[in-house]
């Protein structure tokens, strides 16, 4: 099944592991979805009008609600594609080829001005969607160096309440023995702990091991302005940080 739609309305349907999307600066998407809109609505607004639209903004967030993303099977950039569909098709062992399609003509990208306002406009505006491909693009650059470097890659993120619980999951597609996580707080390994306890968030999916393949520890010495890193023991690969809670 392929096309743009919010992962709740079909994801659970499928397993984590063959859930695959392609993602794009928030920026560059609301541009893009402007020029489309002008050739196929109609739409006579300015840049400005359109990106203030609450349907407009902040998409990136809703198409992911209802999953923590870093357990998806593939993230592929839209700025990086032809790198993104090259490691797709090792990851799978696809040869799918490099597409160019559906591109804005030239004539209409010349006419609109992206001056630095508008940009920082549009950037503030999609403040939530720009932190958020941020951690897709940091997620997807480890997966390209543990490639080159021959090394797995895992599924994996962490949060952290304000009293010290951290919580979160870890695995790799295709193994079935629990991963061992390092917690390292202020750059002292202070706990190592297995990937092997429910995973209330995954349940919902058809997620590796039954959703067995969560983590929780808590740090009664952390406070505010702490550093904290979890990384898997095997390969040292740093977690995705998704936030408090």
């Amino acid at each position: 099944m392929a096309g743009h739609f919010h992962f709740e309305r079909y994801g659970p349907l499928f397993e984590l592991s063959n859930v695959v999307t392609f993602v794009r600066d928030p920026v560059r998407r609301v541009v893009s979805e402007y020029l489309h809109h002008q050739r196929h609505k109609n739409y006579k607004k300015d840049l400005i009008d359109f990106c203030r639209q609450t349907k407009h903004i902040n998409i990136l967030n809703r198409y992911f609600s209802g999953v923590h993303w870093p357990a998806l099977g593939f993230i592929g950039l839209t700025e990086q594609y032809e790198q993104s569909l090259s490691l797709f098709n090792e990851v799978v062992d696809f040869d799918l080829p490099v597409l160019t399609e559906n591109f804005a003509p030239n004539r209409q990208k010349r006419k609109l001005d992206l001056d630095c306002d508008v940009e920082e406009q549009i950037r503030i505006l999609n403040a939530n969607d720009v932190q958020l491909y941020q951690r897709m693009k940091s997620q997807f650059d480890q997966r390209i160096i543990l490639k080159r470097s021959g090394l797995p890659f895992t599924h994996g993120a962490w949060s952290k309440n304000d009293v010290g619980l951290v919580h979160g999951f870890a695995f790799r597609i295709g193994e079935e023995a629990p991963l061992l996580i390092n917690i390292i707080h202020n750059g002292v390994l202070v706990s190592q702990i297995k990937a092997s306890g429910f995973e209330k968030s995954l349940a919902r999916c058809l997620s590796p091991r039954r959703a067995y393949v969560g983590f929780r520890a808590r740090l009664d010495s952390w406070k505010e302005g702490d550093s904290l890193i979890l990384e898997v023991d095997d390969t040292r690969q740093g977690l995705i940080y998704i936030g408090g809670n």
